[in-house]
């Protein structure tokens, strides 16, 4: 009763209620492992990283292969600026599930952070055929082209992330890519209308002052 009620309160963002809810049901069975797993999303959510990662861990001792418990390990180290061990568990998660794209984001997302840009590229491309409306296989993976240098295949992928759903994000790194092989018209057409989107976007009113510059 405790964790479904749990569960409930972080569905509408009462996180300290949710925990409340774990730690009372862990007072009755300290081994229960959907109460650890509430316990540590609360905690993640409040910005209790070590407590997340602890609770996470217990349950993982005692369900090795638990994907929910991996997960938000996972994304907690991540959190924590820890991404060489999000990949250990993020691995682990796609050996159990290999056909969510979700997860291959999340790991690219990992090898991003430690640049490893092949790997980024890798799960990225996966993430794509996967889950092809999902922004974040785009980012990573053209993100990463861009950072080999390969940047008219990061601008395909910026391209194809714009026609799912235009983004600030999406609008500033193609410009940046365009400035790259010096197309500075389609770079200021990209960064003008990121700043459409949002006109107090520092980076972007930034890049446009320097594509005028160099240009």
């Amino acid at each position: 009763a405790f964790t479904r009620r749990g569960d409930s309160y972080l569905e509408v963002d009462h996180y300290l209620m949710a925990l409340d809810d774990a730690s009372a049901a862990l007072l009755i069975k300290p081994d229960y492992v959907l109460a650890l797993i509430l316990a540590s999303k609360a905690n993640t959510y409040l910005g209790n990283y070590r407590d997340s990662i602890e609770t996470a861990s217990t349950a993982i001792t005692l369900d090795p292969y638990n994907a929910n418990a991996l997960s938000i390990r996972a994304r907690t180290y991540s959190f924590l600026d820890q991404p060489s061990k999000a990949i250990k568990d993020w691995l682990t998660v796609i050996e159990l599930n290999p056909e969510n794209g979700g997860y291959h984001i999340n790991i690219a997302r990992a090898y991003r952070a430690m640049e490893n840009w092949d790997e980024a590229i890798n799960h990225g491309t996966i993430a794509i055929e996967l889950a092809p409306t999902n922004l974040g296989g785009y980012h990573h993976r053209g993100f990463s082209y861009s950072r080999k240098g390969w940047y008219q295949e990061a601008i395909k992928d910026y391209t194809a992330s714009l026609e799912i759903r235009p983004s600030v994000e999406s609008y500033v790194n193609r410009g940046v890519n365009y400035i790259r092989i010096e197309d500075y018209t389609k770079a200021i057409e990209d960064l003008k209308s990121a700043l459409e989107l949002d006109p107090t976007h520092r980076n972007a009113a930034d890049w446009l002052s320097y594509v005028y510059v160099i240009r």
